[in-house]
């Protein structure tokens, strides 16, 4: 592969303000994140070309810088005859579509009287019309419109079910679909599985089941799909977009069949196209590092016929799409920090959140705090050593000190009540399992040790039992898992909940448990020795959910 370097790509950057889920067990601090984003549409030159040995070679030409307009702007799309670009762009929980013209010109917005989040545009292999993914309290639908705008047309609607669908992020947008090569079908997600629905009679049919896929694409060929398995909220979250958290692509037969494993799930891997061979896969991937793109080529029969290369450095894309015939990639170039800051508590009534003061700076990604009992200690997850790991501070001042180094990202540190043990959840063994370590670093335990997802993990008041929820039963639940002295094993966890439990806070005291219930996304507590749940906080809008998160009070 003759590699170059991606020149003249540019970011504006659009600064916002999120506020985080505070945490403060009898504290006087009170904790936020702020989030930086920048996003705009670039536009790559790629050629292909057959050396000697008849192999496809690539090599990387000039970029340009589509978009500028204020505002986050993702879900690249670029047309099959590398004229036009359709992409999503607005506020990330209420996004619109649009379409522009490459070589210039005002966007038009094919979404303009359509309520909701509106994301992921595919163009039909004709480049005629434009499949998208709608959002509205809930309710997913995906439309069929004219390219340059018209009457839309509801082809399917993927609604999430919470009995099945595995992740609980606020606002998620269920559905990715994409084209069939002959514009006849098109594929899309629900729950866990990969569905092919036709267009001209409407009738669908399972094509694989899979952990959160997302974002597919079609062969050339029409006859293999690939999609991502993992992380789906990177792409199409609100509260955790653009997450570090891992995933993996897979190919599977668009008749159905047992899909092949491309990538491992140690690091971000995510938007993978076709290149007109239909040998050869493009992708981003954090393997290294960064967000770079990479290329991998399938033997006959879709296993990887050696690793990944990678075609740039320091690209930091989010997405990409490819012209028709290959020597058009469009992405979105994509950065974000967050750090901690903190505010004090008023007496009565709010407060602006312009008397914040940082407690963390540079260039990271914080996803999880906690504090100790006595307001003392904090512990978060940061990537500023390269993947998620584990540190703690002095709450006022002080540098981090790393707890953990494992090459695996590790997430969501909890302090347990004495100081000394913080639990949190790693992809270790290439899924999400619960792990303890001590305080001074010196060992490192493992607590669940299946193939479920289990995290969010939570601390008894003594000390000997965790809470956390995990997708063991094909959806999520709250389990419990106990030790009989710090020196002791952890013992086989027990299913707590069977209403679809999520996000558990033990009380102070140690007598409630309080969660979240995906089916009607209520705010729960319940004993820690089992029984019937009692509701605190109902929902009537599923897109805000009563995520419990404070523990200054019993």
């Amino acid at each position: 592969v003759d590699l170059r370097k991606l020149r003249g790509a540019t970011e504006a950057a659009v600064s916002t303000f999120r506020e985080e889920p505070r945490r403060t067990r009898r504290s006087s601090m009170a904790l936020a994140g702020a989030l930086a984003l920048a996003g705009v549409i670039a536009l790559g030159a790629i050629y292909l070309f057959q050396n000697l040995q008849g192999q496809l070679e690539l090599k990387i030409g000039r970029t340009q810088q589509l978009s500028r307009d204020p505002g986050l702007e993702i879900d690249p799309a670029i047309s099959p005859d590398g004229k036009l670009m359709a992409y999503a762009a607005g506020p990330v929980a209420k996004m619109d579509i649009y379409v522009r013209q490459i070589a210039g010109g005002r966007p038009i917005r094919i979404t303009e009287d359509l309520e909701g989040n509106h994301r992921w545009p595919q163009w039909s292999p004709d480049g005629s019309k434009i499949l998208f993914l709608s959002s509205q309290t809930g309710r997913n639908t995906i439309y069929v419109v004219p390219a340059l705008g018209g009457i839309l047309k509801g082809v399917a609607e993927p609604t999430p079910d919470a009995l099945v669908f595995s992740s609980a992020a606020p606002g998620i947008v269920e559905g990715s679909p994409t084209w069939s090569p002959d514009g006849e079908h098109f594929a899309y997600v629900q729950g866990n599985s990969i569905y092919s629905q036709s267009l001209i009679t409407g009738e669908s049919q399972k094509i694989v089941d899979s952990f959160l896929p997302h974002s597919m694409s079609w062969s050339p060929d029409g006859a293999r799909i690939v999609f991502v398995s993992g992380n789906s909220e990177y792409v199409f979250g609100t509260n955790t977009f653009a997450n570090a958290a891992p995933s993996s692509i897979w190919v599977v037969r668009a008749s159905g069949g047992e899909p092949s494993q491309i990538t491992d799930n140690h690091a971000l891997n995510i938007s993978p196209i076709w290149l007109p061979d239909g040998q050869n896969l493009l992708f981003i991937s954090s393997q290294d590092g960064r967000r770079d793109l990479h290329v991998i080529r399938l033997d006959d029969s879709d296993k990887p016929s050696g690793p990944p290369v990678r075609l740039t450095t320091g690209l930091d894309a989010h997405t990409i799409s490819l012209s028709q015939d290959g020597t058009k990639l469009s992405y979105s170039a994509f950065s974000h920090s967050l750090n901690i800051w903190s505010i004090r508590i008023p007496d009565d009534g709010p407060i602006s959140v312009l008397e914040a003061e940082p407690v963390t700076s540079g260039n990271q990604i914080i996803e999880g705090i906690d504090i100790t009992v006595d307001g003392q200690w904090l512990t978060f997850d940061s990537n500023q050593s390269g993947n998620a790991d584990i540190y703690k501070m002095p709450v006022t001042s002080g540098e981090p000190v790393q707890l953990t180094t494992h090459p695996s990202d590790d997430f969501a540190p909890s302090w347990s009540q004495d100081g000394k043990e913080i639990t949190f959840h790693s992809f270790r063994n290439g899924n999400r399992d619960v792990f303890v370590v001590s305080a001074d670093a010196r060992s490192v335990q493992q607590v669940t040790k299946d193939l479920a997802q289990e995290r969010f993990q939570d601390w008894s008041n003594d000390g000997n039992r965790i809470v956390f929820h995990s997708d063991k039963t094909g959806r999520q639940e709250l389990y419990i898992t106990s030790r009989e002295n710090r020196t002791s094993l952890w013992q086989t966890p027990v299913q707590l909940t069977f209403d679809v439990g999520d996000h558990p806070r033990w009380s102070p005291d140690g007598s409630l448990i309080a969660y979240l219930c995906l089916v009607d996304s209520s705010l729960r507590v319940i004993s820690p020795e089992g029984g019937e749940p009692s509701i605190l906080v109902g929902s009537s809008d599923p897109s805000q959910l009563a995520v419990p998160a404070l523990r200054g009070s019993q």
